[in-house]
């Protein structure tokens, strides 16, 4: 990776740097009544002594979505093992409406990180959530359960936003009101802000999400999520402004 690459690069960090610490709106809207954890039902249960383990988070996320048959890079898993670890992980735009006790980050430790390529499928991050004794592998079922009962377009975004992080793509970045100030602090202005529009009880959305793979510029895409936070897309991403050719390895 060659000098405009890893300029790329640091510029990308920043603005998921910033994105990320952001505070949340909706924190400040009233809280969803939660339910109580024992009248839902979650998927992936993670067996014991093996929430750090990539490869079992992988063959559960494989197991849980129809759109995956295989571990991703199995060989490069297998080689990292021991190298991964769990912190505990806030979600500041969302508000859950099932009692959890915490939710957990799992991804490579700082040092394996600086030498794999950021795209690198199979490698996390990987997200839990505890209830009682018990964790569970954030699936899309779960997300849908744990954060669903979305109440406007504000929560839709937000929700939208997550999702495209932990399920589509990790190094993508939505457009929000909030990600525009890093985005623009890196010199990366984008055309528009993604927006979501009411469909019956239902919402629609177009965002413009960023990426720095293969190509540093914009996408736009048509996302549809029910009220409960059952997400389809129907159409590929369209690149509606190319800045530069982006970071590939």
């Amino acid at each position: 990776m060659g000098k405009t690459g890893l300029g790329l690069l640091l510029s990308f960090v920043f603005i998921f740097g910033f994105s990320f610490a952001s505070e949340a709106a909706s924190a400040r809207k009233a809280k969803k009544e939660l339910a109580d954890p024992s009248t839902v039902k979650l998927e992936a249960k993670v067996p014991e002594d093996h929430q750090e383990s990539p490869m079992m988070l992988n063959l559960l996320m494989v197991e849980a979505r129809e759109d995956m048959d295989e571990v991703p890079n199995q060989g490069t898993i297998v080689y990292l093992k021991g190298q991964f670890e769990m912190k505990k992980h806030k979600f500041k735009n969302l508000l859950p409406r099932v009692k959890i006790n915490n939710f957990y980050k799992v991804s490579l430790k700082a040092e394996a990180q600086k030498n794999l390529p950021l795209d690198l499928a199979g490698l996390g991050p990987f997200y839990l959530a505890k209830v009682s004794k018990d964790y569970y592998l954030l699936t899309p079922k779960n997300f849908e359960t744990i954060f669903g009962d979305l109440r406007d377009e504000e929560e839709a975004l937000n929700y939208l936003a997550e999702y495209e992080n932990l399920f589509v793509s990790p190094v993508v970045c939505v457009v929000t009101s909030e990600t525009e100030k890093g985005l623009r602090k890196a010199k990366r202005p984008p055309p528009r802000l993604s927006t979501v529009t009411r469909s019956g009880v239902d919402f629609k959305a177009q965002l413009i999400v960023y990426s720095i793979i293969q190509v540093d510029g914009f996408f736009e895409k048509e996302v549809k999520v029910t009220r409960e936070g059952a997400v389809t897309a129907d159409e590929e991403p369209r690149l509606i402004q190319k800045i530069s050719d982006g970071v590939s390895y």
